[in-house]
């Protein structure tokens, strides 16, 4: 069972505001589970390949970003998060899974902005093992577990879960949702979790609308 633990790093580039609203959303939702925060500069010294060191020290982050997520949940266990969202539900309805992952039908890969994974995880190890070798390497390991490049829900072989995209939405407002989570062990439970909008695009939001109401 995934342990109750939110895994997340603050990139130098995200604001201090909205990491707090980040935390106040899992403390209010989620009580029970543990949030840790892990610094660039800590994993600077963890056992990861030295080409994720130099493009962390390089901030390019965009290029390690999932190798990161994938090497929390693998080295620490629990749920890696991209700070950019708000939970507004529990998660208990994900921890059943060895490893959870959520489908994106745009690109045709397995999203990193939630993942998570019991420590240790064989099949995260895997993806971590091949991850240079193939940029869209989650998808090529959860084949070889029986999964379907199909945009439906999978429960694959060594209790690896793919989510369809339909259990993320979004709206206008960049709000993103994760809806019905069904397990067999436990009532169909609702998960939301709310994708936060980066300032510049909330700017132009608001001019968009203050020109249309003068004009």
């Amino acid at each position: 069972m995934i342990p109750k633990t939110i895994n997340y790093i603050p990139f130098l580039d995200r604001y201090s505001s909205e990491i707090q609203e980040f935390t106040i959303s899992i403390r209010a939702t989620n009580p029970e589970y543990t949030i840790k925060e892990w610094t660039l500069d800590i994993l600077r010294y963890e056992r990861i390949p030295e080409n994720v060191k130099d493009a962390i020290i390089e901030k390019r982050y965009d290029e390690v970003s999932e190798y990161l997520a994938l090497y929390l949940i693998y080295s620490k266990g629990g749920i890696y998060i991209n700070p950019r969202v708000k939970i507004t539900k529990s998660l208990d309805g994900l921890l059943y899974n060895g490893f959870f992952g959520f489908y994106d039908n745009q690109d045709g890969k397995i999203q990193n902005i939630i993942m998570g994974a019991e420590k240790g995880n064989p099949f995260v190890l895997s993806c971590l093992e091949r991850y240079f070798d193939d940029e869209n390497v989650l998808v090529k390991k959860a084949k070889a577990l029986g999964f379907k490049n199909e945009d439906t829900l999978q429960h694959l072989a060594d209790r690896v879960s793919i989510y369809p995209s339909t259990f993320i939405s979004a709206d206008p407002d960049s709000y993103a949702y994760i809806k019905d989570v069904v397990k067999e062990e436990t009532p169909i439970q609702k998960t939301y979790v709310e994708q936060s909008e980066e300032p510049e695009s909330k700017i132009k939001r608001l001019l968009s609308i203050f020109s249309k109401k003068f004009s």
